[in-house]
């Protein structure tokens, strides 16, 4: 369900110690892309949208820590026939110089 890969990335924030819950990871995590910009279903607490191979997602999980700094990572993934979603964006800019490496 989609609602459980939210639950999985904020497990992720939490246990490295910036939770609970939505304290310092303050939206969902991701959502549908397609036609809009942003568009059903959404990766957060609580969707029941069952994830089928094709779909598309944004993957947007973010640390902000109020008065001091914040961090978001976007990539885009499909759910495969096969197992886990497939990370469509190539990894980490090495600068803001040199966004695509």
């Amino acid at each position: 369900l989609s609602g459980s890969v939210d639950d999985a990335a904020r497990r992720v924030v939490t246990d490295a110690g910036f939770g609970p819950d939505y304290k310092t990871f303050t939206h969902r995590l991701g959502h549908g892309i397609g036609l809009d910009g942003h568009e059903h279903p959404y990766l957060v607490r609580g969707s029941k949208t069952v994830l089928e191979p094709g779909m598309t997602f944004s993957n947007e999980p973010g640390i902000y820590l109020p008065g001091d700094f914040g961090l978001r990572c976007e990539d885009d993934m499909v759910i495969t026939a096969g197992g886990p979603a497939q990370l469509l964006t190539p990894g980490f800019a090495v600068s803001l110089e040199k966004p695509l490496g």
